[in-house]
């Protein structure tokens, strides 16, 4: 909160990152309500998957392309450009009143360029944004974590009470002067970065050999802290576990349910209290909860999974909420410190790099062992899906007693 106060830089930056993310995600529920309505509403939802998904795993190689860049702030304000300029025309394009898959297919595609744009600036702008922060990358990181779950946790409310209100041509014109928002954002602050962006040092020309190399030696540096590698492994292995909370426990309440609530608002309280949790825990992750050691934290997120699991044999719902609420504010404070804990060890040509694989690393793998997971749930019965997951707590546990990190 202090950094945000203070920093002038980063403050734009972020709010940028608020209005951005707000439009984004307006535009995609909005999306998703529009194209229920037709017969190809099937294949519009896997379309729109897709266009999703794509620029996730396709951050390896933007990642890697980032870091060769110079001229970054001229190249992060043209892309805002040509976001802006992409949606707008999309708003004339949607204006036709005949929608058809082909405009779905064009939506997709904008969608997919776009999304894949924010991933090579964001991986661009990374060491920036480190020297931006300075000393104060904790609680930075976060005061952004948190007050990201707030704004996804608005804008989907929001986008709620819209749907049918306006329509999707005003949600993507909406969308598109969110990009004109945070281009301005940057124009504004354009010199303080650029003046950054000079004490960079970028050597090597972008070649296809120069690019399997700058990987290969990213892997290296980052191979090279054993201690991270740990780290981000239990990441991303919490993520699975806090990934699988929702479908399982939809799971139970179709046979245990809670009480006097349907299985739909048993659900909606669960997400609010893991998206509470979540922001809590970011929030007080650079404050009050600051000296608590990383290896500590670990030890309590594997605590808390083997009590989830727990609930989930024992069919008990109130305890699930109680441990849920636990485990998401300890997820919330171990982010930051990942972040502050990487990009302060490694070199900042290959930050971009690094970010992408761990984005990777850290959304991908979790979301495809999500899947086997609840399609493993869904085949047998919830129980019987407790046992590998109870492996799969004891590796995590023996992975953190094996880290030599405070």
């Amino acid at each position: 909160m202090n950094t945000f106060l203070t920093n002038k830089s980063y403050r734009m930056l972020l709010i940028n990152q608020w209005v951005s993310s707000f439009g984004d995600t307006l535009f995609y529920i909005s999306f998703i309500s529009y194209v229920s309505g037709y017969k190809f509403a099937s294949l519009a939802v896997l379309c729109i998957t897709v266009s999703e998904t794509l620029p996730q795993i396709s951050q390896l190689f933007t990642g890697v392309i980032a870091d060769f860049q110079k001229n970054r702030v001229a190249k992060y304000i043209a892309i805002l450009a040509s976001k802006f300029l992409l949606y707008t025309l999309l708003t004339l394009f949607v204006a036709d009143k005949n929608f058809s898959m082909g405009m779905v297919l064009l939506i997709c595609g904008i969608n997919l360029l776009s999304d894949t744009m924010s991933y090579f600036a964001g991986a661009m702008i990374s060491p920036l944004y480190v020297r931006i922060i300075g000393d104060d990358m904790t609680d930075a990181m976060g005061f952004r974590q948190a007050t990201a779950g707030v704004v996804n946790i608005l804008s989907n409310l929001i986008g709620g009470v819209l749907i049918g209100v306006i329509s999707l041509q005003m949600f993507v014109g909406l969308n598109a002067l969110t990009f004109l928002f945070a281009l301005l954002g940057v124009v504004l602050i354009r010199t303080s970065l650029r003046d950054i962006e000079g004490q960079m040092e970028v050597g090597k020309r972008l070649t296809a050999k120069s690019f399997g190399e700058h990987f290969l030696h990213s892997m290296k540096i980052l191979s090279s802290f054993p201690a991270i590698i740990k780290l981000i492994f239990i990441a991303a292995m919490n993520q699975v576990i806090l990934s699988i909370i929702t479908p399982l426990t939809t799971l139970m309440l179709i046979h245990h349910p809670f009480i006097f609530l349907d299985t739909g608002q048993s659900i909606a309280v669960l997400s609010v209290v893991i998206f509470s949790g979540t922001i809590v825990g970011s929030f007080l992750s650079g404050s009050i909860l600051k000296n608590i050691p990383i290896k500590m934290i670990a030890y309590f997120e594997e605590i808390m999974h083997l009590c989830i699991l727990f609930s989930w044999l024992t069919n008990q719902f109130l305890l699930l909420l109680a441990v849920v609420f636990l485990c998401a504010v300890a997820v919330g404070m171990m982010g930051p410190r990942i972040f502050n804990l990487v990009f302060s060890m490694v070199p900042e040509e290959v930050m971009g790099t690094i970010q992408s694989v761990l984005g990777v690393f850290n959304v991908v793998v979790p979301g495809i062992l999500s899947m086997l997971i609840v399609a493993l749930a869904s085949a047998t019965n919830l129980k019987t899906t407790v046992i590998p997951l109870f492996i799969f707590v004891l590796t995590a546990l023996a992975i953190v007693r094996a880290m030599k990190i405070e």
